[in-house]
């Protein structure tokens, strides 16, 4: 009974020896992933970080559709302010997550009608692109709007670079 739900959802997996390292960045994740659910017209996304040492995992919950649909397949502890879900010894995006995630919503889940408005993008155009001073070629996301006002200053100060040249060579010629 897939009735009440329509769209797609994202769901990804990083797998980590230390599972800190990814947590510290949270700030940087939550909005990436909030941007890729815009960007794929996602109804809902997560991130599980799945720690293969320990055999434990979390996922990431970057709205309240999200906190909803976890809620109602895995019932774990939600901690810091609402966005990491405690997923105990679930590790397996086949055998844990997913299925889990499928059943309950072929039994009825549906987005609740009253939930707050999420995290929103909507009025940032950015993109993602290599960062050229990063030595390990990290991807960045890069505000559009930013871009184009470095882009403005660039341009003028060659179109100024240019002027100068064409005074010196006129000059050059009076000379």
């Amino acid at each position: 009974n897939t009735e009440g739900f329509k769209g797609d959802i994202g769901f990804a997996v990083v797998e980590t020896t230390d599972d800190d390292v990814i947590m510290d960045r949270i700030d940087e994740i939550l909005p990436e992933l909030v941007a890729c659910k815009k960007e794929k017209k996602l109804q809902a996304i997560f991130l599980a970080i799945v720690n293969i040492v320990k055999l434990q995992s979390c996922l990431l919950l970057c709205g309240p559709t999200e906190t909803s649909l976890a809620n109602a397949a895995f019932g774990g502890e939600i901690s810091k302010n609402g966005t990491v879900m405690d997923l105990g010894k679930r590790v397996s995006r086949k055998k844990d997550y997913i299925p889990v995630l499928t059943r309950v919503i072929k039994e009825g889940w549906t987005k609740p009608k009253n939930l707050p408005r999420g995290p929103s993008v909507a009025d940032i155009s950015s993109h993602l692109e290599v960062d050229p001073e990063d030595p390990y070629g990290n991807v960045k996301r890069v505000n559009d709007e930013e871009k184009s006002a470095a882009q403005e200053k660039d341009m003028a100060t060659e179109s100024i670079v240019e002027e100068k040249k064409d005074e010196e060579d006129y000059n050059l010629v009076i000379a």
